[in-house]
């Protein structure tokens, strides 16, 4: 399965943003590498639980900077966080029940990442430009 690769282009303007998404990033790509383990390997629910718990992380300190500084498309935005969540959480019942299709799962966790970080994001950086980069 590809890795995603963190390129300047994922850039938003913001260091801890920034580094939370590499994080993330590296996380769905531990992931890609439990793939030849199956969902129901030790590895495997250890990153995805790892993978919630950071997630939520994220999004929540990226939610309050949007509600800080009044991001006008705070509510779509924070839906986004929320199907991603739900997805996880979908998979993590799957993975307990042995069925859960890792391949699938990391496509769409890549994918929904690079999307997220260039259509979502991006529309943070003017106000991380006009904060001084938080």
């Amino acid at each position: 399965m590809p890795k995603i690769l963190w390129n300047p282009s994922f850039s938003i303007g913001s260091a801890v943003l920034d580094e939370h998404h590499q994080h993330l990033a590296g996380l769905i790509n531990r992931l890609a590498e439990c793939a030849t383990g199956g969902a129901h390997s030790e590895a495997f629910v250890d990153i995805l639980c790892e993978l919630a718990q950071y997630a939520k992380y994220h999004f929540t300190h990226e939610e309050k900077l949007m509600e800080e500084h009044g991001f006008p498309r705070r509510q779509m935005h924070s839906g986004e966080h929320t199907r991603f969540c739900e997805a996880i959480s979908d998979t993590s019942y799957e993975a307990t029940q042995g069925c859960c299709d890792i391949e699938h799962l990391v496509c769409y966790l890549s994918d929904w990442w690079e999307r997220h970080i260039l259509q979502e994001d991006m529309q943070l950086k003017p106000f991380f430009a006009a904060l001084g980069g938080n």
